[in-house]
């Protein structure tokens, strides 16, 4: 299985992985630098990839209904996110 680096992960970050685990629908500031930059990174990572829809992948430098490229967490992305769920309230 590949290793994640032991990087932090920003609040934006956060928000593409769980938001790519959890839905099928692409997200919603796709366009936006910074949740292209998380998302690339989490590629590179092995911790997202490409949903094929028909068939066919939508690569992500693809200017064909660049609307519609969907990604979904890895095996190791959705070990991340599970252990993110089971992570406690800090203490005040």
């Amino acid at each position: 299985m590949k290793q994640v680096s032991s990087t932090y992960l920003t609040p934006n970050a956060l928000h593409v992985l769980i938001y790519h685990h959890f839905s099928l629908a692409p997200h919603p500031r796709h366009h936006a630098p910074a949740v292209k930059e998380a998302r690339e990174s989490f590629i590179k990572r092995g911790v997202l990839h490409p949903v094929e829809i028909l068939g066919s992948v939508i690569r992500d430098d693809s200017p064909v209904r660049a609307d519609h490229r969907i990604f979904k967490t890895t095996e190791l992305g959705q070990k991340w996110v599970e252990k993110l769920c089971r992570t406690t309230c800090p203490e005040a």
